[in-house]
């Protein structure tokens, strides 16, 4: 491992906390991360959030206690990275919060990440023991939602291998999600893999219920899915043709049926050998403080990285438009 001072390279986070060891990223995603850190020519830099509270200190002055404990931790997360082989490491850094607020943990995090001009945050989530299992964890989901840069976050099996041949887009043509493939684009042109869009006809609530006492009748649900195919097809064709046209290979996947989306993504993920599943998680004003439930599913189940465009990234195309 080479640890730097600082150069022209892009630079990538990695936000751990090098006690939680159930969170370390299993030997396949180390790999898969180490070839995605190279040909995209990155470089990568620890970081933790400290965070205290007056419960955290001892009797003895603050500053004496830190100066003895920053070198452990800065000493834990150099041991940490160079135990899986990854070069180009910037030296740790730990940033000092005086709180005990997830909320100012992301918020010291995400400053870092402004003034370093950071390109991505890597973060684990938890694991699948226990209660943990149903738990994505309040600091890497309000880190997804603020984030302006996407956030890649690590799978929770252990897979014998992972490839970047193929990455799948899970996506609802929205505008939002445009954008973030647009991002996806980029890499896979480095990577040289290949897209697979993937989207999923899923029923409106009030055709399933239709006054709220019945189902809507069949006709109406079967013209329904004739039309949402033949349009979602249409603009899948439409992306596929853009995607292509940027030096990329793509293909479209579509899906119907009841399954949940979130499960359908991770088949689709399963059966073309996906390395990464990428897509773009926008919250409405009712849902504002959490990112979306099909990303959180995902993000929960998925054995591979999965790379999130949260709320966070989307703000600033919306800065940029209210400037123009």
């Amino acid at each position: 491992m080479t640890q730097l001072e600082g150069c022209s390279r892009k630079l990538v986070l990695w936000s751990i906390d090098p006690f939680e060891t159930e969170t370390k990223p299993k030997r396949a995603v180390q790999e898969e991360l180490k070839t995605w850190l190279e040909k995209m020519a990155f470089e990568v830099q620890p970081v933790y959030v400290l965070g205290l509270s007056q419960a955290d200190l001892s009797h003895e002055p603050q500053g004496n206690w830190l100066n003895r404990y920053i070198p452990l931790v800065k000493k834990m997360l150099t041991e940490y990275m160079e135990e899986m082989g990854i070069s180009q490491v910037r030296k740790p850094k730990i940033i000092v919060e005086q709180s005990s607020f997830v909320s100012r943990y992301i918020d010291s995090l995400l400053q870092y990440a402004e003034e370093s001009q950071a390109q991505w945050i890597l973060v684990s989530s938890r694991g699948r023991s226990g209660l943990s299992r149903v738990v994505l964890g309040s600091f890497a989901e309000s880190l997804i939602l603020k984030s302006p840069v996407p956030v890649w976050v690590f799978g929770h099996g252990d897979p014998a291998q992972l490839s970047l041949n193929h990455l799948v887009f899970a996506t609802d043509f929205s505008d939002e999600s445009k954008k973030a493939l647009n991002e996806v684009v980029q890499q896979a042109r480095v990577l040289n893999s290949e897209i697979v869009l993937f989207h999923k006809i899923a029923f409106p609530q009030a055709m399933m219920t239709g006054s709220g006492l019945n189902p809507a009748p069949y006709m109406l649900v079967d013209e329904y899915l004739q039309d949402q195919r033949k349009w979602a097809e249409k603009t899948a064709e439409e992306w596929v043709g853009e995607v292509k046209a940027a030096g990329v290979l793509a293909r479209y996947v579509m899906e119907t049926g009841m399954r949940p989306i979130s499960e359908t993504i991770l088949a689709c993920a399963k059966e073309n050998d996906a390395g990464l599943i990428a897509m773009a998680s926008k919250s409405g004003p009712v849902a504002a403080a959490v990112i979306g439930s099909n990303a959180r599913e995902v993000i929960r189940q998925s054995d591979c990285p999965v790379c999130v465009f949260g709320s966070g990234y989307f703000e600033k195309f919306r800065a940029i438009d209210c400037l123009t």
